[in-house]
């Protein structure tokens, strides 16, 4: 490797280890001469001189080197400074790569807006502890049009200090590491520049403009963001498994006690809030985007959200995008959650959104009470589908303002053991929705005060489930429409009452649910009573606060 000489400071342009001058000159190229070694120190830069501010910083295989890794230290007190830096062996086979770490009390500042600094092939950048790192524009990982196929290490980021990162574009094979604190106006894992990883295990991320991950691009990959600890907040809007691919498995996941990620979003609307699953043109196989909320782990969401998004206008396309709510975790949305929907004319598709809450709470609610829980939206005149699931199983609590699932059979609710809330609700399975399930516990229905909850395909409660009537303080119900159809108590099935502050007169009546004809009649919380009555050309089940002598707790 011959040395190159410095050049005079001028504003240039260099992209990927290729100059292009620009009208005043190009910018000089600062080569790392030494094996492990300090920033500071000039012998181990070509020309002897540590680079500034203006120069391109440039680490790659050292020749002398018997193989490993070789460590830049960017030691306690040291300020460093670069235009752009490039860490790459040239070669993913090659057995050594520039590592660059910033010490407790180190800085490394990269300054250029124009140039894209990377991080590839097994090379390294590591933020310890106290240290300090800043950049605009950062890439880790092989470019795109590199195999990735049976190599290791294509590049990585570990932020344990304290870093800033305008642009954060995560390529083939990156990862990226943060138990510190890390701001990143767009952060991009994969998509349109290959698959990537990115993994926080503690501290604090937060993303000011859009996080993507596998948005763009035509390619066959994985992406992933995984939060195992401290907090995410994302303040723009956010996309998984996005636009046009071929295959795409996708996964955001936040798990872990006192792990949260914070989505506030850009806006209300879905354009501006947060897609799982999107499909806009051109051919497209298969695109899977999975969000994970898990163990104990709390995701909060501010804006619209939209699972399996289809909006081209080819044929075959599979869209499946799922939200796994499990084991004490909680999701909280203020805004619309779609699963499955169809915005433009296509053919032989099937675009899938589930949303599955297993031992653990979802909610879709805000103050306005407006907040919509809708699953399948076809919106389009063409012959594909647009499905929507939900799933509660293992006692999962799911509460929301308004339940929409009227796609006929291509909505599906199954409640096997849990609990839906809802104070509105439309419900069209085009056949008989199901509580419950043969040898499971049962799972509730519970009609939210003062809300009508439309069950036009039929109303089936197995034994062990219950329909829930809830009042609020005023003595306000939920009533049950099942339309022209049947509602049907198996026996061992249960009318559940909840009182909020509300203490009935013995002896009231309550209408709670009206059908073509009722079969079979639920066992009522102690305290009430229930029955079937015949008025006109329908029957009605009756709440009763049954007389006095029985005492009523008030739960």
């Amino acid at each position: 490797m011959s040395e190159p000489h410095r050049k005079s400071h001028a504003l240039p342009l260099v992209a990927m280890g290729l100059f292009i001058l620009a009208s005043r000159g190009a910018r000089s190229e600062s080569y790392w001469t030494a094996e492990t070694g300090e920033w500071n120190v000039n012998a181990n830069w070509s020309g002897e001189t540590i680079p500034g501010a203006d120069d391109v910083v440039v680490a790659t295989n050292y020749p002398g080197s018997a193989g490993g890794a070789y460590l830049v230290r960017v030691s306690d007190g040291v300020v460093a400074e670069c235009a752009q830096l490039k860490l790459d062996t040239g070669d993913v086979g090659w057995p050594i790569a520039p590592h660059v770490t910033v010490e407790g009390g180190g800085k490394l500042y990269i300054r250029s807006s124009e140039l894209n600094s990377y991080v590839n092939s097994k090379s390294a950048v590591h933020v310890e502890d106290g240290g300090e790192f800043s950049a605009v524009k950062l890439l880790v990982g092989l470019p795109s049009n590199t195999a990735i196929f049976g190599k290791i290490g294509a590049g990585a980021f570990v932020n344990e200090g304290k870093s800033t990162v305008s642009s954060l574009a995560l390529r083939r094979g990156g990862v990226v590491t943060n138990c510190g604190e890390m701001v990143v106006s767009y952060l991009k894992v994969g998509g349109n520049v290959g698959s990537g990883t990115v993994v926080q295990t503690g501290g604090a991320l937060e993303i000011l403009n859009e996080c993507s991950v596998a948005k763009d691009g035509s390619d066959e990959y994985s992406a992933e963001l995984v939060v195992t600890g401290g907090s995410v907040t994302n303040r723009g809007f956010m996309r998984v498994a996005y636009a046009d691919r071929n295959r795409s498995n996708t996964r955001v996941t936040v798990t872990g006690k006192g792990t949260s990620w914070v989505n506030l979003g850009t806006g209300t609307s879905n354009d501006n809030g947060c897609w799982f699953g999107k499909y806009n043109n051109s051919t497209l196989y298969m695109t899977n985007g999975w969000f994970v909320v898990a163990d104990g782990a709390r995701f909060e969401n501010a804006c619209a959200m939209t699972f399996a998004r289809m909006a081209g206008t080819s044929s075959g396309q599979r869209i499946d995008a799922t939200i796994a709510v499990t084991n004490g975790a909680v999701f909280f949305c203020r805004s619309n959650v779609l699963l499955g929907e169809l915005c433009q004319d296509s053919s032989d598709g099937v675009s899938t959104g589930r949303l599955v809450v297993d031992n653990a709470e979802a909610f879709v609610t805000n103050a306005a009470g407006t907040a919509e829980l809708r699953l399948g939206s076809p919106l389009g005149a063409g012959t594909s589908e647009a499905r929507g699931r939900l799933e509660v199983l293992g006692g999962g609590l799911v509460c929301c303002d308004r339940l929409v699932a009227t796609n006929g059979t291509r909505s599906v609710v199954n409640v096997v053991s849990g609990v839906v809330r809802a104070k509105d609700a439309k419900v069209a399975t085009g056949s008989v929705l199901t509580l419950g399930a043969e040898g499971a516990s049962g799972g509730e229905w519970r009609l939210g005060a003062a809300g009508v909850c439309e069950f036009s395909g039929g109303l089936a409660v197995l034994a062990g489930a219950a329909l829930g009537v809830e009042f609020d303080a005023e003595g306000q119900t939920g009533f049950a429409d099942v339309g022209d159809q049947e509602l049907s108590f198996a026996s061992g099935s249960r009318l559940n009452v909840t009182l909020n502050g509300f203490e009935p007169q013995h002896g009231t009546n309550w209408v709670v649910a009206r059908a073509r004809t009722i079969s079979g009649l639920p066992v009522a919380t102690k305290g009430w009573s229930v029955a079937k009555v015949a008025e006109g050309g329908r029957e009605s089940l009756m709440l009763q606060c049954d007389p006095p002598g029985l005492k009523i707790v008030v739960r």
